[in-house]
């Protein structure tokens, strides 16, 4: 009866240590997949901050771009506001000439 029953406790023993090497070995294997699909979801994170940094340069050029174009109109509109001041300056003057020669005509 004693061996019987070292016997079954051999074998639950056994039995037991089987069952949670297979546990660990599977929670290993968990844990490994776990850290894969981590991995490829830090990728994927990577992948979209990549993509956000490029579509945010992109913006920015853009950007750049239009504010250079914006320079260049208020610097163009600028200059035709200068030029629109000389004509009108030039055209009182050609009209103060103009209100003399009739003075120096009439008087004679």
């Amino acid at each position: 009866m004693d061996n019987i029953i070292k016997r079954i406790l051999m074998i639950t023993l056994v039995g037991t240590a089987i069952v949670g090497l297979s546990a660990c070995q599977n929670t290993q294997m968990a844990s490994k997949e776990a850290v894969s699909a981590t991995g490829s979801s830090e990728q994927a994170q990577d992948d979209s901050i990549a993509a956000a940094q490029a579509s945010a340069d992109a913006a920015s050029t853009r950007a750049n771009e239009a504010f250079q174009a914006a320079q260049t109109a208020r610097r163009v509109a600028e200059r035709a506001v200068e030029m629109a001041n000389q004509n009108q300056a030039a055209l009182r003057a050609l009209n103060d000439k103009i209100d003399r020669m009739f003075e120096t005509i009439s008087r004679k």
